[in-house]
């Protein structure tokens, strides 16, 4: 995986990117013959988007992060599938 950050005024307000590719061993659930134990790689990609900032006064902290996931299918190898996520985050900072 390969994570990159581009930081504005502090260690709060940033843009991030993520991109990370892998194999997954699998054991096949229904091998032809019973006594055999086959492993298969299950092939996969991701791509998150992030951007997260804080108010004006520092006391708000907001964040907002797209993911793309593209993996292999377990029961139908060399087919692909997409997931998709969006997820916004707040926090309020007591001081």
């Amino acid at each position: 995986m390969i994570n990159y950050r581009k930081y504005r005024s502090d260690a709060d307000n940033y843009f991030e990117i993520s991109v990370g590719m892998g194999f997954s061993p699998e054991t096949d659930p229904f091998p032809l013959n019973n006594n055999e134990v086959v492993t298969f790689d299950l092939k996969s990609q991701k791509l998150n988007v992030g951007y997260y900032f804080t108010s004006s006064k520092k006391k708000n902290a907001w964040g907002s992060t797209f993911g793309l996931r593209h993996e292999e299918k377990s029961f139908s190898r060399g087919e692909y599938y997409l997931i998709y996520s969006l997820s916004i985050s707040y926090s309020v900072r007591f001081k």
